[in-house]
């Protein structure tokens, strides 16, 4: 069961997968997998108005509960991006490498999504060679409630620190640089 998802754009905006989890099909695609508390660090992104604030509550009266936050600048042990990482069941990010990379060693379900409005796509090419590998689900924003609908059937391969050469080597590989 997925009780605790977390949700992270980085430190950029990336105003296309806000609005894509602003709308009840996610929160259902959530509730459906047994999400009760929804984690939101959305970075420089903007927060609708419409967004619900503490919680939000579905037609059949179920409840997400939620919290999100901008950046988090203190760094203490129990208020730290990296416990919100380790209490999730569920990572839905952007396809920035190091956050991958850290909830990989947590050994956490990870669904990465490429943020396609940056310039280049390396965000694409880690995220399908990291899919390629069996370690995370790579979607698109117009796939994410889908991929969420049909995360029950999702494998995943343990990443094993030993591995993390494999990890070195993709990003190695996408940045040009030879052996």
């Amino acid at each position: 069961m997925i009780k605790n998802v977390f949700i992270t754009v980085g430190t950029t905006k990336y105003d296309d997968l806000i609005k894509e989890i602003n709308q009840e099909s996610f929160f259902k695609a959530l509730l459906k997998l047994g999400c009760q508390n929804l984690t939101i660090q959305y970075g420089n992104s903007f927060l609708p108005e419409s967004f619900p604030k503490d919680k939000y509550i579905l037609k059949t009266g179920e409840i997400i509960n939620i919290s999100s936050y901008k950046f988090k600048f203190d760094n203490t042990i129990e208020n730290s991006f990296k416990k919100d990482l380790e209490n999730s069941d569920l990572i839905i990010s952007h396809a920035g490498s190091g956050t991958i990379l850290e909830a990989l060693e947590l050994n956490k379900k990870i669904i990465v999504v490429p943020n396609e409005t940056l310039m280049d796509n390396h965000q694409f090419e880690l995220a399908n060679a990291m899919n390629k590998k069996e370690v995370i689900i790579s979607s698109t924003i117009s796939e994410l409630i889908t991929t969420l609908n049909n995360f029950e059937n999702a494998k995943f391969k343990p990443f094993l620190k030993e591995n993390n050469n494999t990890f070195v080597d993709i990003l190695d590989n996408l940045m040009g640089f030879e052996d």
